[in-house]
């Protein structure tokens, strides 16, 4: 599997933009190669070449001027359309050998190896030797013409040698004899004036000339024809030679490179910075906890003195300034409390401890009086505002430690996919420049960097933070509190689920499409027009079932697709990842009730068991059913799940009451896709009010009961628009949000009215101005508010920058169909004469908005993600148990917030003093909002004006609800695996006062 698909597997979404650019760095190198290739070729075809023009030139003997191996002789060259290129080199080679003479080939191997300054006689007279080749004896019968010896160059290396480097034949360097290696031999004459030999060079032509000019003789149908695209040429710079070349490209991604580990430390500094602030809040919590257990174990009573320990700065004015005996210098007494004993004074002795009061004297100038101190605290705690049981703290604290060092694996899984691209980058590198680049960069610049190098404090936290939960919540266990806070690996491979899941879908449509058949043919049997009528009725209420099974079965969909697309949608909906399921489990759940749903339809539709039991009572059968399946105790058939969403509804139904969670209006709004199932309501409980007798009676011409049901979640979400205006006191979007609703509310009361009174105009002309007001509301906050679409200066015309699909035109889809459905209500003007019995019209009307809500339910998850990855938002820091009063709250006497409040939120050491304490401020959400430059936008003040409220309309979103928070005496709720403290808690805990705060190290 190619690397940049198994980093994407292993990437934090959330974080995906502060990785190594891993396909940057392709490109990058994919650039320098065509450079490198563009100035020279490999060398080893150089050596072919080389070896080519010397086969080519022609032997001549020394009369007539043009014999080789002398000095000042000349080499006849090739014509250049002639001259061979590339590969092809080794079949012209062989061509050529076969048509030299054979005198001079015999000539060429039987001369000696001896350089040309050698005399003649000398070298054919004197035995050579090179290595295990002996000389050959010369032939005396048939004299040969002088031919030139072999020369003693070697050919040119694989690797480029470095700057200045020589060979062994000369001093001159490399690059002053070889201009450019791809070009064509001439001789040259070094300049140095240290040898008067030929040098043979090429002249400075390039492949990519060559390239040009055989792209431009193309024939005109090739080119008109090829699909392909262009390929793209990289300039080169002519007149540097192939070692100057790579040194350059080498230097630009070693700069490159460099960037990307900068940003990556820097982003890893900031996220440990944060790890090791919010380890030394957690270790302070646990040491409130161990103390309060202390005294409520031993009947201590608890004192505002006992809570909170003052440092020596801390000078009130209730101390009493005296003068010193010896000196006379000032002294401030006064009475703090003196610690608890040491754990082995407090255990050995069997002595209660009990908090006694001393003098501290505190010099004037801040320093302490010697001798006189009873005590130094190692860690002082401060007072916290409340007072929460045992088990209650304890509880929180042990869900924190999960969450909290499930962000410390996913910091450390940062540091390790980092190191291995930054490794596979440069070793690509490497391989495709043939320089050696990868080991080098490693050693100095990662393994000795703080982001991936050992000095960093990451695996320090680990080990404390697994050596404090086995301390504190699995008694001193330290393998069970590791895995106890590891995140396994789920292997599981939900064969089973998919397999029944696509059995139960598989039998449910087949059932329910006979069934179907059969009550469309009751429908039109004239010879029983009771049973007809009962069968039209009965078939509308299977008609709000088939609809909300509809939108489950496609809600899977939307898991599948966010899945694959790495959309976090467990974090942005607030799962537990211990009981969370997938998109294979979650099929399972709608497919059992789709079945359940096509053996009720089918036996009331085609009445099996006639006067036994009549059509009319499997509707009462089947929500019987559903209900035992939702509603069941056991824990068996996703019991955390059905819990969940039993919660969802009652939040839903209590609108207003709760804190809009992202669960609590997404629900809300998939409510709100349901107005035909809701309006069945009244009609089922109206039918068997009545024991079906005149059905008509209870239809929408003569009920206001179903007006009111179809606008029921309409003001669900108008409730939940006021209670987040009343939790942020922001008027913008929540109450603008709000009038959307209350005009979805109009649509469906003036429809209603209109359809109990066919006749009255007014009611008519009202229904359409609603509908049209609320028609345009609703598509205009789809676009640019849910989906933040519709951003002129994006760097995709008309969406926005950040886009979690791939793909971009289904944005574009999205947005022509959403108008459209929108708009769906123009069919109940044109069928106005049969409005009070058009009810498979309002049937097709209603499952076009199911499809409307699932194509928007992709883009608003998705809008949610980019908006946590701006935010480089991945996992949530829980609610603490104890509350302190900020140092800025505290000197200015303003409320302080409670931290469970401020979870997920800017801590109170961060508020700005003007805030009031019931204003939510959340800076990482709030980091989106921040201006940004757009990209040739005008400098109109109109235009800047547009600008800005254009893009707090699409920024909107963060703002439709709140992190998940619980109130300070809320009960948490049961776990299996929380047992008692035991007797030797205190003991087993006290090592935890030796730990030193892990902040005094930055």
């Amino acid at each position: 599997m190619k690397f940049a698909k198994t980093l994407e597997d292993l990437m934090v979404p959330e974080w995906k933009s502060q990785y190594v650019q891993y396909k940057v760095g392709k490109k990058k190198i994919k650039e320098n190669t065509q450079r490198i290739h563009s100035a020279s070729p490999s060398p080893a075809i150089s050596s072919l070449r080389l070896t080519a023009s010397r086969v080519q030139a022609p032997v001549r003997s020394p009369s007539n001027g043009s014999s080789v191996g002398d000095r000042g002789n000349k080499i006849e060259e090739p014509a250049e359309q002639n001259r061979p290129r590339g590969l092809s080199i080794l079949h012209k080679t062989a061509s050529l050998r076969g048509s030299v003479p054979s005198t001079s080939t015999n000539a060429l191997e039987r001369s000696p190896l001896h350089d040309s300054s050698y005399p003649q006689e000398i070298s054919s007279a004197r035995p050579w030797s090179y290595g295990s080749i002996q000389s050959t004896p010369p032939v005396v019968s048939a004299p040969a013409p002088l031919a030139r010896p072999p020369s003693l160059h070697l050919p040119d290396p694989m690797q480029p040698m470095d700057i200045g480097q020589t060979d062994g034949l000369g001093d001159m360097p490399l690059e002053s004899r070889w201009s450019d290696i791809g070009g064509h031999m001439q001789p040259t004459t070094p300049t140095d004036g240290r040898s008067s030999k030929c040098i043979l060079s090429r002249p400075q032509t390039s492949r990519s000339d060559e390239a040009q000019h055989s792209n431009s003789q193309k024939p005109f149908l090739r080119r008109m024809l090829t699909l392909g695209r262009n390929t793209i040429t990289t300039p080169v710079d002519k007149g540097l030679s192939i070692t100057e070349v790579q040194t350059k490209a080498e230097k630009e991604f070693l700069k490159w490179l460099l960037q990307e580990r900068h940003r990556c430390e820097e982003f890893y500094s900031s996220r440990e910075k944060e790890a090791l602030t919010r380890y030394d809040e957690m270790q302070e919590q646990l040491d409130i906890m161990r103390e309060r257990w202390f005294k409520a174990k031993h009947n201590i009573p608890f004192e505002e003195d006992d809570v909170e320990d003052l440092t020596d700065n801390d000078i009130t004015s209730e101390a009493v300034t005296t003068r010193h005996p010896d000196d006379g210098h000032l002294v401030a007494h006064y009475k703090r409390r003196v610690g608890w004993k040491s754990v082995t004074d407090a255990v050995s002795g069997f002595a209660r401890p009990h908090p006694t009061t001393a003098k501290v004297n505190i010099m004037a100038d801040g320093r302490q009086s010697p001798g006189l101190r009873d005590y130094e605290r190692k860690r002082p705690c401060r007072r916290p505002l409340n007072n929460p049981a045992h088990r209650v703290a304890k509880r929180k604290l042990k869900k924190a430690y999960i969450e909290y060092y499930h962000g410390l694996e996913m910091l450390k899984s940062y540091v390790t996919v980092n190191r291995e691209c930054l490794r596979k980058i440069t070793k690509k590198f490497d391989k495709a420049s043939g320089m050696r680049t990868s080991h080098r960069f490693m050693t100095e610049y990662v393994d000795k960097s703080y982001f991936g190098g050992a000095n960093n404090k990451l695996d320090d936290l680990l080990n404390d933070t697994e050596s404090l939960f086995a301390r504190f919540f699995e008694r001193g266990n330290r393998k069970e509190a590791s895995s106890r806070l590891r995140s396994r690996e789920n292997k599981t491979l939900y064969y089973s689920s998919v397999w029944r899941s696509g059995f139960y879908l598989g039998l449910a449509l087949i059932i329910a499409a006979y069934g179907l058949y059969d009550g469309v043919k009751k429908i039109y049997d004239e010879t029983n027009p009771v049973l007809a009528l009962k069968t039209s009725y009965l078939l509308q209420i299977w008609g709000g079932v088939a609809l909300m099974l509809a939108q489950v079965l496609l809600f899977a969909i939307n898991l599948r697709v966010w899945a694959r697309n790495k959309i976090n949608y467990s974090f942005i909906f607030e799962f537990d990842t211990r009981h969370m399921m997938n998109y294979r489990q979650f099929l399972e759940l709608p497919a059992v009730f789709s079945l359940l749903f096509a053996v009720c339809f089918w036996f009331s539709v085609h009445d099996f068991l006639g006067e036994k039991l009549d059509m009319i009572h499997f509707p009462i059968i089947f929500v019987v059913f559903a209900g035992a399946i939702l509603i069941n105790p056991f824990k068996v058939f996703y019991y955390h799940s059905r819990k969940w969403f039993l919660r969802i509804l009652v939040r839903l139904f209590l609108s207003g009451a709760f804190p809009v969670e992202f669960k609590d209006f997404w629900m809300g709004d998939m409510f709100c896709s349901q107005t035909y199932a809701l309006g069945n309501i009244e009609l089922f409980f109206c039918l068997y009010a009545n024991a079906w007798n005149n059905p008509p009676q209870c239809n929408s011409s003569h009920s206001r009961a179903m007006g009111f049901f179809t606008a029921l979640p309409g003001l669900w979400r108008l409730l939940q628009c006021f209670r987040r205006y009343y939790s942020s006191k922001m008027w913008f979007p929540h109450l603008i949000n709000g009038g959307k609703y209350a005009f979805t509310i109009l649509h469906y009361m003036t429809l209603s009215i209109w359809r109990i009174d066919t006749r009255w105009n007014s009611a008519k002309a009202a229904f359409i101005v609603c509908a049209s007001i609320n028609s345009i509301y609703c598509t205009v906050w789809d676009i640019v508010m849910d989906w933040s679409l519709l951003d002129p200066y994006a760097s995709h015309p008309f969406l926005r920058d950040n886009l979690g699909f791939k793909s971009s035109w289904p944005y574009y889809l999205a947005m022509f169909i959403d108008p459209i459905i929108r708009c769906d209500w123009f069919f109940y003007i044109i069928y106005a004469g049969r409005i009070q019995h058009s009810a498979l019209l309002s049937f097709l009307l209603a499952f076009a908005e199911v499809l409307r809500r699932f194509m928007w339910c992709f883009f608003r998850m998705e809008n949610e993600h980019c908006g946590n990855v701006g935010a480089n938002r991945a996992y949530r820091n829980l609610p603490l148990p104890y509350h302190f009063a900020s140092k800025s709250t505290k000197s200015s006497g303003l409320a302080s917030v409670p931290l469970e409040h401020s979870e997920g939120l800017v801590t109170s050491t961060q508020l700005n003093p003007t805030i009031s304490s019931g204003v939510e401020v959340d800076v990482e959400r709030m980091d989106t909002l921040r201006h940004r430059p757009s990209r040739g936008a005008p400098e109109s003040p109109m235009i800047r004006t547009m600008t800005r409220v254009g893009r707090s309309m699409t920024q909107a979103h963060v703002h439709d609800y709140e992190r998940r928070r619980k109130r300070p005496d809320e009960e948490p709720e049961s776990d299996s695996d929380d047992e008692e403290d035991g007797e030797d808690y205190y003991e087993r805990t006290a090592e935890t006062a030796e730990v030193p705060r892990l902040t005094r190290d930055l």
